[in-house]
């Protein structure tokens, strides 16, 4: 008791509530454990959604890549014929009817060797060529297009008409201005190539009304590249992340001129293996994607490539394949049950 703000001697006074050593030691053990908790989950979840965002950008990845490749070999070949009278009449030509059924011997006759092929730039010109593997060069835009037969991401080459064709000497040009990015320039009018360069510019090679246009894998970068003949020099990236490209193409049978068999794919082959490029009829078209960030695949310890064969991960990165199966259009159409 205190008397005059003073302790009285010889009295004994009890000491307030408190906290003790262990009681203490044990509230910070359970602080810690929900720590750990809590850090495990924020780390977890954070792999997680990580991992999901990277599967998202390989699935747009696939989709951005698929797309454009889809487009141009869909306009594989393609001719215009609507406004050229000359060409409407080589087609309806009884003369003309065995290269159109691929009956022509040898069978190697496209709509678009008929026309162009047979003159200075465009000798010998396909609306599809492939390679097993890289191209010689491959942004050098030059024709013919030659193989490197070496290892590696398949190549491809694709040629179709862009530029207004020329009746009597007069270009005929469209009325509207072509909305279409791709294949014109929306400000002229004017047909461009895959990297979107004027093929009938100073710096095209061949110049001439066709888009000659290259698609291939840049392996130091994991992309996916197109180049044309607008401007051999400029080559653009399509996709990134596109680390491998296998091709095979979709081939008529052997023994043609049975009419609805003639547009039937008897089987699919590499491009070594394609007897002559007027027969394909599809392109299948299988592309290894990685993810852009690593160390979010712990879970994921293998992949399946293009090839069928399973791979370990080692960098911690996603990879998977897309597959796709394009028609071109302007061959099937060639074949004898497509015709009056």
């Amino acid at each position: 008791m205190m008397e005059n703000g003073k302790l009285k001697a010889g009295k004994s006074y009890p000491m307030e509530d408190g906290m003790g050593i262990i009681e203490l030691m044990v509230s910070m053990a359970i602080g810690l454990v929900l720590i750990a908790a809590l850090g495990s989950i924020f780390l977890t979840n954070s792999r997680t959604s990580r991992l999901q965002e990277d599967q998202s950008r390989l699935q747009e990845t696939s989709l951005a890549a698929l797309d454009a490749l889809a487009y141009h070999l869909r306009l594989a070949g393609f001719v215009d014929l609507s406004n050229d009278t000359s060409r409407i009449v080589a087609l309806v030509n009884p003369a003309n009817i065995p290269w159109l059924k691929k009956q022509d011997t040898p069978h190697t006759k496209d709509m678009l060797n008929v026309f162009f092929g047979q003159n200075p730039p465009y000798v010998g010109i396909k609306a599809l060529l492939g390679c097993d593997g890289p191209f010689n060069t491959a942004a050098s835009g030059a024709l013919p297009v030659t193989c490197s037969n070496t290892p590696g991401p398949d190549s491809i080459s694709v040629a179709y008409q862009v530029q207004p064709t020329v009746v009597g000497g007069t270009a005929v040009r469209a009325t509207i201005t072509p909305l279409d990015t791709l294949s014109y320039n929306p400000a002229t009018g004017q047909g461009v190539d895959c990297a979107g360069q004027d093929v009938n510019g100073p710096s095209a090679n061949p110049q001439g009304p066709l888009a000659v246009n290259f698609f291939y894998i840049d392996t130091a970068n994991n992309r996916l590249m197109c180049v044309g003949n607008g401007d051999p020099s400029k080559a653009r990236s399509v996709a990134e992340g596109v680390e491998y490209m296998r091709l095979r193409y979709g081939i008529t049978p052997a023994t043609l001129g049975q009419g609805p068999m003639d547009s039937f794919v008897g089987q699919y082959v590499a491009a070594a293996d394609v007897p002559d490029w007027s027969r394909v009829l599809s392109v299948r078209v299988c592309l290894q994607i990685a993810s852009p960030s690593a160390n979010v695949a712990n879970e994921l310890t293998s992949y399946v490539d293009c090839d069928g064969a399973t791979h370990s991960q080692t960098d911690g990165k996603i990879r998977k394949t897309f597959n796709a199966t394009i028609t071109l259009r302007n061959n099937v159409l060639t074949n004898p049950d497509a015709l009056p």
